[in-house]
């Protein structure tokens, strides 16, 4: 459904208005992506010790059907000085009832998860996009564009048939490093919260007593430069224990986007294409395994800024040998900002003007180009690549940067040519 203002009597003689548009939709969609007889219970061929059986490796779900999405799209579409200035803007809303998610199980089934409609999500976001000509001459044009995307999400349902008794304090669904909550946005990043290292004698009493008496078998070496975590008293009372799973991030950013630089001087053509994402976070892993600094795997130089008596002025626990410490989960140490801004591709063209063997040979249009693909990132973040993620296909996770492989730079030069 669509409304064109522009061709209404009261606007449809201003001239520079080319087209103004307002339009909406509402639909259904849905996904059929949940794999071959989910709803079955599988067994398959086993042997131990001569003898031949059947174990469970399926549990069966009658009850599974495909997802539905409702969305419905508000949009804006406008156009000024005969296309010098084009402009989009959309409000989004989708909501999910019966998104698909494996879910816990009481592990006396014999199984751990089953696949089930469970998890009710509700997107909304707001996009923007707005192209122009800020300079448009005979034999020079710069032309400019920017698209931007504020989304936002929601947990609305967590089925009450899911065990949510065996995943800690959320009384959510716990995926890896990241927990699905009801009343919560998607791109949680949990894990334990480090309130700061202990570096006098003062403190380490004060921690030791809050810990109690068990605190000695939890920290068997508690000691100075050992980190202090955000205690729970409640669950635990009288005595306390590092609170976990807590929310120590947010993966999902606030907004991103990108945009592109246009410029042409009569026969050559320079075109840059940025993109870009601000408020996002991820779970450096090079970061976490250093805390354990054991056998023969690689450490990273953050743990040259631990703590010792000579470097007190750091947030990196001691190393103790022998020992992890029981540094067993991923911390608020281990989060570091993913905000980037990527110029991912730049390509430079040059035009030949059309000459006598162009014809000859039937040529309607031939040029040569050079391009170079991600060619720099603008980022805080310490790892390889700020946009990583061990886990792409997953709406829920993928936060935990396992340090993978970084986008590859590439450089090519090319011939077009038109017939």
């Amino acid at each position: 459904m669509a409304w064109r203002l522009s061709k209404e009597d009261f606007l449809k003689d201003v001239q520079w208005i080319d087209d103004i548009k307002i339009r909406g939709s509402y639909g259904l969609t849905g996904t059929q992506n949940i794999g071959d007889q989910m709803y079955r219970s599988l067994y398959s061929a086993y042997s131990y010790s001569g003898n031949n059986a059947l174990v469970p490796t399926q549990l069966g779900n009658p009850a599974i059907k495909w997802e539905t999405t409702k969305q419905t799209d508000i949009g804006l579409d406008l156009s000024f000085f005969r296309g010098r200035l084009q402009g989009t803007f959309d409000y989004y809303k989708k909501q999910t009832d019966d998104a698909l998610l494996s879910y816990p199980v009481p592990l006396s089934s014999s199984y751990t998860s089953l696949l089930s409609n469970v998890v009710g999500m509700r997107n909304t976001g707001i996009e923007l996009s707005l192209q122009g000509d800020i300079i448009r001459t005979k034999d020079f044009r710069w032309t400019t564009s920017i698209n931007v995307t504020w989304p936002r999400s929601l947990v609305t349902r967590i089925s009450g048939n899911a065990d949510l008794t065996q995943i800690g304090n959320l009384t959510g669904l716990e995926v890896g490093n990241t927990a699905i909550v009801k009343g919560k946005p998607l791109g949680l990043i949990t894990g334990e919260q480090i309130t700061g290292i202990i570096k006098s004698q003062k403190q380490l009493d004060a921690y030791k007593a809050r810990l109690g008496p068990y605190g000695s078998i939890i920290f068997p070496y508690l000691g100075l430069g050992d980190p202090m975590y955000t205690l729970d008293s409640t669950t635990y009372a009288p005595f306390a224990f590092p609170a976990f799973p807590v929310v120590i991030g947010s993966g999902a950013p606030k907004y991103y986007g990108g945009f592109t630089q246009g410029l042409s001087y009569k026969n050559f053509d320079l075109n840059l294409y940025f993109t870009f994402s601000q408020g996002g976070h991820l779970m450096w892993g090079s970061h976490l395994s250093a805390t354990a600094f054991q056998g023969t795997s690689n450490a990273n130089a953050a743990m040259l800024d631990r703590y010792t008596p000579a470097n007190t002025n750091t947030n990196q626990p001691r190393l103790l040998f022998g020992s992890d410490n029981s540094y067993l989960y991923g911390n608020n140490t281990d989060i570091f900002s993913s905000s980037y801004l990527k110029l991912r591709t730049a390509t430079f063209n040059y035009r030949f003007n059309k000459s006598g063997w162009m014809k000859n040979a039937g040529v309607q249009s031939a040029s040569v180009y050079a391009s170079v693909t991600n060619l720099f990132t603008i980022t805080k973040y310490p790892g390889m690549d700020p946009e990583t993620s061990d886990d792409a296909y997953s709406v829920a996770g993928g936060y935990f940067d396992p340090s993978n492989y970084p986008a590859t730079r590439s450089f090519s030069l090319g011939l077009k040519v038109g017939f």
